[in-house]
């Protein structure tokens, strides 16, 4: 066993992280369909991939989800493909990408390492891999341990660490040149949600290391 000790570092806030390192790139857009968010989102203007298109060169989507697909071509969205993202290889997209986005996308995965194994080949020189999943140390998860309850996606499969995450991105051949805690900000009501959250939220300045999730930026590894 080792012990690791985590630096003091900044927070990030997961979307303006992402749409940061989008901004001017050509961008392939990983699970973007973000079901099943996307009806909802849409509606009410908040969904990823629109505020990517807004602010990328170019634009590609890949999801398993055909009818959400569909739903986002008829909203005026195009270069979208079906494709099982640990398949990479079968989706019919060309050429290399400045940005791969893969937002809360690896935890749902069974099979992570065959998915990242292909992502070296897609990224253009310079290229970067973006990953956010949920923190396996998440002061969340703590205290819905302590009310005896799981708070989870019906369909996760992991929670990360910094060193697990690390591990799993730079066995296959990525480096990680960027990697911190992100934090969801406190919901405003029902009044007594509101507070749970601010308690909760608050332990950020315990640890920032607490919070929701990681974001993580990798390159291609020299070969």
């Amino acid at each position: 066993m080792r012990k690791l000790r985590l630096a003091r570092t900044p927070t990030a806030d997961r979307r303006a992280y992402i749409l940061d390192a989008c901004r001017g790139a050509r961008v392939l857009h990983l699970g973007c369909v973000d079901h099943p968010f996307l009806h909802d989102r849409l509606a009410a203007g908040d969904l990823l991939h629109a505020a990517i298109h807004r602010v990328a060169a170019e634009l590609w989507g890949i999801d398993l989800d055909r009818a959400g697909l569909d739903t986002l071509r008829a909203a005026g969205f195009a270069n979208l493909y079906e494709a099982d993202i640990e398949q990479l290889e079968s989706a019919a997209i060309t050429g290399r990408f400045d940005v791969i986005v893969a937002g809360e996308i690896v935890e749902h995965l069974t099979r992570p390492g065959a998915f990242l194994a292909q992502v070296p080949r897609l990224l253009a020189p310079g290229g970067r891999l973006l990953v956010t999943v949920p923190s396996a140390q998440s002061i969340r998860l703590a205290a819905n341990a302590l009310r005896g309850v799981e708070v989870v996606h019906p369909d996760h499969k992991a929670y990360f660490s910094p060193h697990t995450l690390t591990e799993l991105l730079e066995s296959s051949e990525l480096t990680v040149v960027d990697l911190r805690p992100y934090w969801t900000r406190p919901r405003r009501s029902p009044a007594l949600y509101a507070a749970y959250d601010h308690a909760l939220y608050c332990t950020k300045l315990i640890s920032p290391w607490l919070g929701e999730g990681l974001v993580a930026t990798a390159i291609a590894s020299p070969s």
